[in-house]
């Protein structure tokens, strides 16, 4: 095996006793790195590195293949380590003493860090049986993990709270100065979080950590929706929004809160049950006052163990009975239990109504 310029880039000839051969790659970003085993399945592997780059764009880079095989090289299997990675570009065959080049696309949306992405293709040859083409570089950005938060089941006085953390890569400069929300139930503190060195590995720092905590108000039941405000620097423009999701059940709890009555056939019949106990709000509440309703007319409730006492709780039956449809459909909604005309209990629910 010999190496020779080729203009600004390194060419690997290799010497052939037989008509296949071996692609070589050329390339003026390239660092060139052979595994010297000649087990079956040895592999050339040959790494460009296509520095640092925003979140969001996509890179473009080509690898020179030159076949100095006395037959053609043809290109037939591969294989891609993900799917933000595709073959921009590519010859069927390279014939002998040809120059043919494959180009790369990476798409950089959801990538962060430091990233290694390739495509591995299947050769014929004494010595290697694959050539692996490797993409690397830093994915720069700002982000939050987890990127929504979910507190779950919110019951009156109750006070769930969850934990995020700001995060940034190829971005040294960046300042985490300021986190809050705009609803007043919710409690937002700032705090410092320490990067493991995993993540130092992938160029990858955790900023600072959030903490929020529900606050425990009376808020009418059903789906929340809120969001925490991240801001970076002294830019008002430099910022990040992170969703906030709940339910709402009210004054009293629900377990489980939320019922999943799967795949239902036509015409069957299927119940649920939920255990029903009143919160930490103080409000006594009476389970015979109350009227349940649920958003599809096939859904019933009945509820038993009426108590007009503060640990009053009680067993909630909900039936779903399917009609017979020509076509699947999945059916979500929410229980509510109304009092003097007032929600006071939502709970939702799920299911697929099967197809005749």
């Amino acid at each position: 095996m010999t190496a020779r310029l080729l203009g600004s880039a390194i060419v690997i000839v290799t010497t052939l006793s037989r008509p296949s051969g071996l692609p070589v790659v050329a390339g003026a970003e390239a660092n060139t790195t052979e595994n010297e085993s000649t087990a079956p399945d040895a592999v050339l592997r040959i790494t460009r590195d296509f520095g640092l780059v925003d979140q969001g764009p996509v890179v473009v880079r080509e690898f020179s293949v030159k076949n100095v095989s006395a037959g053609a090289l043809r290109f037939e299997d591969f294989r891609l380590s993900c799917g933000c990675l595709s073959i921009a570009d590519q010859p069927r065959a390279i014939a002998a003493n040809e120059i043919g080049t494959v180009a790369l696309k990476l798409d950089t949306t959801g990538l962060r860090g430091r990233v290694s992405q390739s495509v591995s293709f299947k050769v014929i040859h004494r010595k290697y049986r694959y050539v692996q083409l490797v993409l690397e570089g830093t994915v720069r950005g700002v982000w939050v993990e987890p990127s929504t938060i979910d507190l779950g089941s919110l019951t009156t006085a109750s006070r769930p709270e969850a934990r995020f953390f700001v995060v940034a890569s190829g971005r040294p400069d960046v300042k985490f100065t300021e986190a809050y929300s705009d609803d007043c139930e919710i409690e937002v503190t700032k705090g410092n979080a320490t990067t493991p060195n995993t993540a130092l590995a992938r160029d990858v720092r955790a900023v600072g950590a959030v903490t929020v905590k529900w606050g425990g108000g009376a808020r009418k039941p059903g789906p929340y929706l809120g969001k925490i405000i991240v801001r970076l620097g002294d830019d008002q423009d430099a910022q990040l929004t992170v969703p906030i999701t709940a339910h709402v059940t009210g004054a009293m709890d629900a377990t489980p809160p939320r019922l999943v009555f799967g795949r239902v056939a036509p015409g069957s019949t299927v119940r649920r049950e939920c255990r029903l106990r009143l919160g930490c709000s103080g409000e006594s509440v009476d389970l015979g006052e109350l009227t349940f309703q649920a958003d599809h007319g096939q859904v019933a409730c009945d509820v038993t163990r009426r108590e007009p006492t503060l640990e009053g709780s009680g067993t909630l039956r909900v039936t779903l009975t399917a009609a017979k449809i020509d076509r699947g459909q999945l059916l979500k909604g929410t229980v509510v239990a109304m009092r003097d005309g007032k929600v006071i209990l939502s709970i939702p629910y799920v299911a697929f109504l099967a197809a005749d």
